[in-house]
């Protein structure tokens, strides 16, 4: 498999992982945990399988039982993980938490993992503030806020849909509203056709 067949089979399973965050709070008991010491391992889909997924603590742990044990597993010890169809990467640098991989086009964007954790726990998102959605150019590069990708990329002619609905965004009144905002924005990106995945 080449790398390019690789990344549009990670882009589709993310996807694919997408339709299926409704549902996760009702299986997540034979929810699988996969973890993954670099981003080359999840795209040669060589994760350490690590049990079925039992719960998460905010210091950047989960559980998952294993022949009957249940174990604590510090997710900083890895680049990042899986739980059933849901990619995530740690976050090396302020905020230190994990991140949802929600899709990937010419960029790569993440949500505050704990959002989807919480859910999984207790079958309700918690609230999303202004500063939970973020970027990076690739895996294996650093994350940004989502807020810097406006200035970052101001002279890329195939961001600027995204980076003027991303500008609006900002300027709606309220943390939630701009969220909302800037949620959508990515959601529209998504769905046009990526130059990098069509070459």
């Amino acid at each position: 498999m080449t790398i390019k067949q690789k990344v549009n089979f990670l882009y589709l399973t993310f996807l694919f992982s997408l339709t299926l965050f409704s549902q996760e709070s009702e299986t997540i008991k034979t929810s699988q945990v996969f973890l993954f010491e670099s981003a080359e391992n999840l795209i040669n889909n060589k994760g350490e399988y690590a049990g079925e997924y039992v719960s998460y603590s905010w210091s950047n742990k989960i559980y998952a039982e294993l022949n009957r044990k249940k174990n604590k597993i510090n997710l900083n010890k890895y680049w990042g993980f899986k739980i059933g169809p849901v990619f995530f990467r740690m976050n090396n640098t302020k905020p230190k938490i994990p991140l949802q991989i929600i899709g990937i086009n010419d960029k790569i964007f993440y949500l505050n993992g704990y959002f989807y954790l919480n859910k999984l726990a207790h079958n309700h998102a918690s609230s999303r503030s202004n500063d939970n959605i973020f970027y990076s150019n690739a895996l294996t590069e650093d994350i940004r806020h989502i807020d810097k990708i406006t200035h970052k990329e101001k002279d890329n002619i195939e961001l600027k849909s995204l980076c003027d609905c991303i500008k609006k965004a900002k300027k709606r009144y309220g943390d939630q509203a701009k969220f909302n905002g800037k949620y959508k924005c990515i959601n529209s990106f998504l769905e046009t056709p990526s130059s990098k995945l069509a070459q």
